[in-house]
């Protein structure tokens, strides 16, 4: 359903209303992650014409929309998991987004479109409650906390989303530099073992090399990643105390 109205500084805003199917968004070319949806929901939007611009607003909570995604993604369809995306124009190459899900995700950041590839200039991204900050001036700043993280799942689920040899991997149309990382997680599964109290910090990555700091219960140390070539990872750890598996 479409609504419009002129506001009193000549702009247009259209108001529409619709219904979200996932499995009409993934035939029409939507993102692999949309064929563990099930379900469909109701979404309400907001676009503002003003002058050569285009802004936009689109909401929906999502309830009706069941997701067997690794959690903290998973849901029934009757659970509400409110959904804000938010865009504004800036330039004629370059927007802002701003992202909110739930009490699990707050996002925001200005990207660019470069060959066919959104480029991220800058971002903030916020877990597990809060408003993500201002983005800082180039890359993309993670920080936030979750009480439980499955690392297993979630990279089974990305090796899934994986294109077949000779296409372009699911994701790699988006590029950004990180500028810091300070994550919190209560219980980390990783390799089929529980880590408790878990915290990850880095800084900016100086040339190829991006150190991260590693603390919890049972590890201690820092774990450094060589983006030259195909990648390489070494860590240097005072503290490993490998929980049993399956604990």
């Amino acid at each position: 359903m479409l609504f419009r109205s002129t506001q009193r500084d000549g702009s247009i805003r259209l108001n529409l209303t619709g219904r979200l199917n996932p499995e009409t968004l993934l035939r029409a070319g939507g993102p692999r992650w949309l064929a563990y949806a099930r379900g469909s929901t109701d979404w309400q939007g907001t676009i503002t014409v003003r002058k050569k611009t285009v802004d936009a607003v689109v909401e929906s909570n999502l309830q009706g929309l069941a997701m067997n995604l690794p959690a903290p993604l998973l849901k029934t369809a009757a659970e509400s998991l409110p959904l804000r995306v938010e865009r504004r124009f800036v330039t004629q190459d370059k927007d802002q987004y701003a992202i909110n899900l739930g009490d699990l995700l707050s996002a925001r950041f200005e990207r660019h479109v470069e060959a066919n590839r959104w480029v991220i200039d800058r971002g903030a991204v916020r877990m597990g409650g809060g408003a993500a900050p201002e983005p800082p001036r180039a890359g993309v700043m993670i920080s936030g906390a979750l009480r439980s993280l499955d690392a297993d799942a979630w990279m089974k689920f990305l090796e899934q989303q994986s294109a077949p040899a000779g296409a372009t991997p699911a994701g790699a149309d988006v590029s950004y530099t990180l500028a810091g990382l300070d994550v919190k997680v209560g219980d980390l599964k990783l390799h089929e073992r529980k880590f408790t109290d878990i915290a990850v910090a880095a800084g900016g990555a100086q040339g190829e090399l991006t150190r991260y700091r590693v603390t919890g219960r049972e590890v201690e140390g820092t774990v450094d990643w060589n983006a030259r070539g195909r990648g390489a990872v070494m860590a240097r750890l005072k503290t490993l105390i490998l929980p049993a598996v399956g604990a």
